[in-house]
């Protein structure tokens, strides 16, 4: 009975941080993130580019940009596209800094010189990560 009263009290214990480590986006920008835990995971939000049948597109370029027209994403190094059509929008590399925010991007992707997807997105950061508030998970490029 003793093991089992102690077993009781460390999940109690585990259950009251993970509700402080995960905070929810668009908490109030006054949110202390100090005492917040993260998990380890790196979150990256995408969108699946494909053409009018479905295939998927393989894009020259594509950037995701801010309001003030500043890049936060574009095709170079870990957050290349796959085979399938899917480009990065924005990952947890955009947290800092950013905390308990909603921003509006614009993922624009080009094909032979010309702009063939131009999406608008919200994302919500809290603490340690991005999430899609609004915006498509596939479009068909133009």
């Amino acid at each position: 009975m003793k093991h089992l009263l102690s077993g009781l009290a460390l999940l109690l214990s585990i259950a009251s941080c993970t509700e402080k480590a995960a905070p929810t986006a668009g908490v109030s920008p006054k949110a202390d993130c100090r005492n917040v835990m993260c998990t380890m995971e790196f979150r990256t939000i995408t969108v699946q580019v494909v053409d009018k049948n479905g295939a998927p597109v393989r894009l020259d370029s594509y950037q995701t940009t801010l309001a003030n027209n500043s890049t936060v994403v574009g095709n170079t190094g870990a957050m290349a596209p796959t085979d399938d059509g899917h480009y990065p929008v924005i990952s947890d590399a955009f947290v800092g800094g950013h905390k308990n925010t909603q921003t509006k991007m614009i993922f624009t992707g080009t094909k032979d010189g010309k702009t063939v997807v131009s999406e608008a997105y919200e994302i919500g950061v809290d603490c340690c990560h991005v999430s899609r508030i609004s915006g498509k998970e596939k479009v068909v490029a133009r």
